[in-house]
């Protein structure tokens, strides 16, 4: 860790390293939410907003979810009215994290759990205070198990691996020290059956044009609309391949319980996406603005797309939750409440 991260990152006041793109984009390296870009002008909105622990839980979460984006003036609200997501999600995305960090059966895990508030603690005493290359690299190896599973401190982490993972479910077990576990025979059985029996799962895939004219559909209708339906919507922005898709896509296709394609700007990648998810029998909602909706290609006119305008984004969104709860059901969201 270079002595560069002596800034703080505006969206959840983690050590940071940020430069300028062109004077109106920043890049920021955060040692919490990772990194992303972000406009000058929602930079300031996030930083001289007051955030609650849970806010800001949410959108270092949502802001690791979707480090590709560039988060500007019109993402702000939508940032700040994000979900919590339910304790079981967490849990999921914590175990989950776990087996890409530690891949191999009976390998120790170690993970400085306690250290947490310890940090968080520091950071809170003075903002302005310039943090030690040790600090930073304490915070770059442990902070982010926090954004990962849009969990609040330290104490949420233990309850969530101890209680919740070791001992509610037996997923976990002590490993080779005190302070290790490794993943049980139980927890790979159950990690195993994820992606495949994903019509339980929470998590709807969204294939769409990541272009700034789509900004205010995702976070005014798409985003709240699967929301309201009960599940958990996720994109992955990232730069088109000329010969491969990402293997992270594959791996979230497989994993949803079902995928919202919008075909606005007839995107490749798009097309892609929802032909793989019905290959895997996993349902897809289409969407498409109204004036496109000639222009789809022909292999598709014969689903029902829901269609919509920039002017009239609320109609979309309660389009979009009814066609959720018609074609799959409400989501895990509403059996909690």
């Amino acid at each position: 860790m270079t002595p560069g991260y002596q800034q703080r990152c505006p969206a959840c006041e983690a050590p940071a390293d940020i430069n300028t793109l062109n004077g109106q984009i920043w890049n920021v390296d955060c040692t919490r939410c990772g990194p992303f870009k972000i406009t000058d002008v929602a930079e300031s909105i996030l930083r001289d907003n007051s955030k609650s622990p849970e806010q800001i839980a949410n959108i270092s979460g949502y802001i690791r979810e979707n480090s590709a984006t560039i988060i500007n003036q019109n993402h702000t609200d939508f940032l700040f009215k994000l979900r919590t997501p339910s304790l079981w999600e967490k849990t999921l995305r914590v175990f989950q994290r776990i087996a890409k960090e530690f891949p191999h059966p009976g390998e120790n895990i170690r993970i400085n759990i306690w250290g947490v508030d310890n940090i968080l603690r520091k950071l809170g005493e003075d903002k302005a205070a310039v943090l030690d290359e040790r600090w930073t690299k304490n915070c770059a190896a442990t902070l982010p198990w926090l954004s990962y599973s849009w969990i609040v401190d330290g104490a949420e982490l233990l309850y969530i691996i101890q209680r919740v993972l070791q001992e509610g479910n037996g997923f976990l077990e002590k490993g080779l020290a005190d302070a290790d576990f490794c993943i049980s025979p139980a927890g790979w059985s159950f990690l195993s059956t994820v992606g495949q029996n994903s019509n339980q799962g929470s998590m709807a895939f969204v294939a769409m044009w990541f272009s700034p004219v789509m900004t205010t559909v995702w976070t005014d209708a798409i985003y709240p609309g699967v929301e309201d339906a009960g599940f958990h919507a996720l994109r992955i922005d990232k730069h088109q391949h000329n010969n491969r898709i990402d293997d992270e896509i594959i791996v979230k296709i497989k994993e949803c319980r079902f995928l919202v394609a919008d075909f606005t700007g007839r995107r490749g990648g798009v097309y892609f996406e929802a032909g793989y998810a019905l290959g895997l029998g996993k349902p897809v909602i289409w969407l498409v603005r109204e004036q496109q909706l000639k222009k789809v290609h022909f292999d598709t006119r014969q689903y029902s797309f829901v269609t919509w305008e920039v002017g009239n984004l609320i109609k979309l969104r309660n389009e979009l939750r009814l066609r959720i709860e018609a074609t799959i059901g409400k989501g895990p969201k509403w059996r909690q409440t």
